[in-house]
């Protein structure tokens, strides 16, 4: 469901019953590939994605390779419709990642995103974000309800380009809901939407702004000695000015996180531009609302996101949403000299 105010086309596919059926046969042939033991559906399923890709119905695999070709015109797909249990089945939404990372009531779900994930790229994770797992939970937890996190509640979730800090950030980000009682909204925005001159556009292709990481990439790790902390550390203590837009001015990418980024340059035509930009993008903000069985899928080069403030309840049906992160390219780290991990793509 969205509130829609933009210019950019939102497809919208709901799964048809056939498409069901041929999701209910695909889960059944992965957990006999794996002899009925799945623990981890990050862990299970990535280690041979091409084998597992192979299980699944040609009509499936259809719905991601058609959004990897059609990005060019709209930045975002949601996909409803998905073959849910019924709510009681999936139990309290958990109070934390870890709590939630245990309960093997969603392997399902996490199948059906590890499936996009490996049709659109390959799924990655950060050592320092939920111990590296590359499909994370993404839920309220008390105490948190004033950080500029996905766990937060009372605020907004300030729009964003995930990982906008990271030369290696994701081509792509899916979140699939759970539980969404509330209706809670997801905001997009997209590049596509807005008026930028063609000095702005320069302007802002120049290399004069600093992006910093999000606080969540040192508070779950304190071990100061850490190689996954140390090399946040570095990006936070060396962060190297880049530019806001990027790729070719006729169509460009954007590279954004207003919250955690500054223009050294204050009152400068760097600084006023960014502002601009930033006035543009909430003028095109549309809500989406990831329901239980949907499955939104952004295009982190086009689009941002973030999320409406809501009061959680903590009573065990608050929003509840899965996430991951995709790379067209996960060489691509390897080459600029970041370690990503033998057997799972963790950087």
């Amino acid at each position: 469901m969205s509130d829609h105010n933009s210019n950019t086309p939102f497809p919208t596919i709901t799964l048809t019953d056939s498409q069901r059926w041929d999701l209910t046969s695909f889960f059944d042939k992965f957990i006999v590939e794996n002899n009925g033991n799945i623990m981890d559906v990050g862990q299970d399923f990535f280690k041979n994605p091409s084998k597992i890709i192979s299980l699944a119905s040609r009509s499936l695999l259809d719905l991601f390779y058609s959004f990897r070709d059609m990005t060019k015109d709209a930045p975002y797909l949601l996909i409803e419709n998905f073959p849910m249990h019924d709510d009681t089945f999936y139990g309290n939404t958990p109070p934390n990642w870890r709590s939630a990372a245990m309960i093997g009531r969603t392997i399902r779900e996490e199948s059906f995103i590890a499936l996009a994930a490996s049709c659109l790229g390959e799924s990655f994770s950060w050592p320092t974000l939920q111990n590296g797992r590359l499909i994370h939970n993404v839920l309220p937890i008390a105490g948190d309800e004033a950080e500029q996190n996905g766990h937060s509640s009372d605020i907004e979730l300030e729009w964003h380009t995930e990982d906008a800090f990271h030369p290696c950030r994701g081509d792509y980000l899916i979140l699939f809901g759970i539980r969404n009682h509330d209706s809670i909204a997801t905001t997009l925005m997209s590049i596509k939407d807005i008026e930028l001159s063609d000095e702005q556009k320069e302007i802002l292709f120049q290399k004069k702004y600093r992006i910093k990481p999000d606080n969540e990439h040192l508070r779950q790790i304190i071990d100061e000695n850490d190689p996954g902390r140390r090399s946040i550390k570095k990006l936070i203590e060396e962060s190297e000015a880049v530019s806001v837009l990027f790729g070719v001015p006729e169509s460009p990418y954007l590279r954004i996180d207003p919250y955690f980024m500054e223009c050294p340059d204050k009152g400068s035509v760097y600084d006023e531009t960014l502002r601009y930009l930033i006035a543009e993008l909430n003028r095109v903000k549309q809500n989406v609302v990831v329901k239980k069985g949907d499955m939104l899928i952004i295009d982190n080069y086009l689009a941002v996101h973030g999320r409406a403030p809501f009061k959680a309840k903590y009573d065990g049906s608050d929003r509840w949403l899965k996430k991951s992160i995709v790379s067209r390219d996960i060489r691509r780290a390897r080459a600029l000299g970041f370690r990503v991990s033998d057997n799972l793509n963790v950087f």
